[in-house]
């Protein structure tokens, strides 16, 4: 009985002492360069990521392990990452031993036990390529654009002679199915990007689990479950913080245009 109300005491204790350590100053946002794609068991990967502590100072004196793990096949591994690149950049070479969904996340070990998932990554099987024939150079026909500019080409003599003019160009009808998908899509990117660049450390998403919870100093960071701001004001919120909010703990993690633009779409989807 004595032996387990110890180790029932050691485990709060322990327990506790990490929450301690998460905000007391233990905890950090890593936002990942890039989102993998197009993942071939077998081959080399390289995934680089930037580590801020609190969200805002940038740390090099780390040691980031990235692990990864494939539940259907009981398959793991890990790999630490290495510093390599501006402050606070590190990079994890990577080669996945299967294919299949492998899900995985980034621990720093010297803030205890914080750990910030990445999404789902789907590796493919490597492929058995063909041998190719060489063609000889002789047989080779001209690229097809090369071809359309020569017939337009020939178009535009033939109505300059007629003194005719050009017959104006169909405009492609709208297709709100298609529009519909890609807006769809650019909200699933999204929704990978707000895991990927560390928005799930601070921020809660109804969409995004999150079993950790989240850390933050100072003002709480907003639920961003149903945001209300227009999409002009985010995109440059997304670009640079400061330049709306003074001191704000919002860092500029460098996003693309097109990250932020998905981020938009994912932040918007439920506010619609």
């Amino acid at each position: 009985m004595r032996l387990v109300t110890r180790s029932l005491i050691l485990a709060v204790v322990w327990l506790l002492g990490a929450a301690m350590n998460a905000q007391a100053g233990g905890w950090a946002v890593i936002t990942l360069d890039d989102l993998p794609k197009q993942i071939t068991a077998g081959q080399a990967l390289t995934i680089g990521f930037t580590v801020r502590q609190h969200g805002k100072t940038l740390r090099s004196d780390l040691r980031p392990i990235v692990r990864f793990d494939r539940t259907d096949a009981k398959e793991s591994f890990e790999v630490t990452a290495q510093r390599q690149g501006g402050e606070g950049h590190y990079v994890a070479e990577i080669k996945f031993p299967s294919a299949g969904q492998w899900n995985w996340h980034v621990d720093i070990e010297q803030f205890g036990m914080i750990t910030q998932p990445m999404p789902t990554l789907s590796v493919q099987a490597a492929q058995a390529v063909a041998p190719t024939k060489a063609v000889p150079a002789k047989t080779l026909l001209p690229p097809l654009a090369a071809i359309l500019d020569i017939v337009r080409a020939i178009n535009r003599m033939l109505a300059r002679e007629a003194g005719a003019t050009p017959a104006p160009a169909l405009s492609a009808p709208v297709n709100l199915a298609a529009m519909k998908a890609i807006q769809v899509d650019q909200a699933a990117l999204g929704k990978e990007l707000f895991v990927a660049k560390g928005c799930v450390m601070c921020h809660t998403h109804a969409l995004v689990k999150n079993d950790q919870g989240t850390f933050w100093i100072g003002e709480q960071p907003p639920d961003l479950t149903n945001v209300k701001l227009n999409a002009d004001y985010l995109r440059q919120w997304l670009k640079d913080p400061s330049a709306l909010k003074p001191n704000t703990a919002m860092p500029t993690l460098g996003l693309k245009s097109d990250e932020i633009e998905a981020l938009i779409a994912f932040l918007k989807a439920n506010s619609q």
